[in-house]
């Protein structure tokens, strides 16, 4: 499909993983796009790195009123097809042209999506464990060649990589700003389109690697504070369509209540029990790189240093932008004998993660 795509990535701090999705977006996107980065009030730095992309338009908005304000700051200087994307997503090959593939094959489609390691159904795809940045880029291209060409009509699509029809975005108006900061937008907004006869697909070829929910965990939003918000958005969400929906518990919520327990449990000397909350976490959420840090360094301390090599190795795989694990891995090496290797895999991942 020859249309010229805008391509907007909000942010509120979360430096590191903006540079990440920037930086996977600027190589594997074939033009013509035009990239929009919106800074919501950032204090790390953001709004400068925004402003040193090549080619990008940066809009600076003076304070962190949502994902839905920063997006309709977004659509409101966007040209063509629009892209919403997650500053904690990682974009592979062909990742645009394929979804691009799916308005051109399905007219009555007015948006898209792919699937994601951390999404709702039906976009998330179950068992997926790859060990890191590197394994991720060969399960997207596997799912784009077992895939190929494939797309279906869903109820639902994830906001955190959305492809969005320029007749669509144009006729459905700019996002409900009354759910932010965040959660259930997105669910809202497909509501609107499908009462608009704009249906939603799913690019089965197209797989985004998606870390989940860190602009909240920057944003101290968690435990309780992400229940509450999730509840009062939900409820909104159900006056406002007068129907029922279901919580939507996030994994990456329940894993960090976890390894909260986990650290209290290995204050008061209960290591069983935080060892076995910590393989809980990694069990039902196998992307967050705190589960594996925090693991290896109980192993460290009860001596076992080779599982936690192993530990922090699988850490630092999954996100090089940890600095904690980073240094934690150094520090094992440094016990075991192991700084060489140790530096060869944190290249690695840098390197990596730069093909991300």
């Amino acid at each position: 499909m020859d249309r010229f795509v805008t391509i907007i990535i909000p942010a509120h701090n979360q430096a590191a993983y903006s540079r990440q999705c920037v930086a996977s977006v600027r190589r594997h996107t074939a033009p013509p796009y035009k990239l929009l980065l919106v800074d919501s009030g950032s204090t790390d730095g953001v709004g400068d790195f925004f402003d040193s992309v090549p080619g990008a338009e940066v809009i600076h908005l003076a304070e962190n009123r949502g994902f839905a304000r920063a997006v309709n700051a977004g659509l409101e200087r966007a040209e063509g097809h629009a892209v919403l994307l997650h500053t904690d997503t990682i974009v592979p090959p062909e990742w645009l042209d394929r979804l691009l593939a799916v308005l051109e094959r399905l007219p009555e489609a007015g948006l898209a999506g792919p699937r994601s390691n951390y999404a709702a159904s039906p976009q998330g795809v179950e068992g997926v464990d790859f060990r890191g940045v590197a394994s991720f880029h060969g399960f997207a291209q596997r799912i784009a060649r077992e895939w190929d060409g494939e797309a279906r009509f869903v109820n639902r699509l994830g906001s955190f990589c959305l492809l969005i029809r320029e007749e669509t975005w144009r006729a459905l108006g700019p996002l409900d700003e009354d759910f932010s900061p965040g959660l259930f937008d997105d669910d809202d907004y497909c509501r609107r389109a499908v009462n608009a006869n704009h249906r939603l697909a799913m690019a089965e070829d197209v797989f985004v690697f998606h870390f989940g929910c860190r602009t909240f965990l920057g944003m101290g939003i968690t435990g309780r504070d992400w229940d509450e918000l999730a509840e009062a958005n939900r409820r909104r969400f159900e006056q406002k369509w007068r129907t029922q929906t279901q919580s939507r518990p996030e994994a990456l919520m329940k894993v960090l209540e976890l390894t909260k327990a986990a650290a209290a449990a290995h204050e008061r000397g209960g290591v069983p029990q935080a060892v076995q909350l910590l393989h809980a976490a990694a069990k039902l959420c196998p992307f967050h790189e705190k589960t594996f840090n925090d693991l290896g360094v109980i192993c460290r301390e009860l001596g076992d240093i080779l599982r936690a090599f192993h530990y922090l190795t699988r850490a630092v795989r999954l996100n090089p932008s940890c600095e904690e694990a980073r240094d934690n891995l150094r520090g094992v090496a440094e016990a075991a004998g192991r700084q060489q290797e140790a530096e060869a895999i944190i290249e690695e991942a840098d390197a990596a993660l730069e093909l991300g």
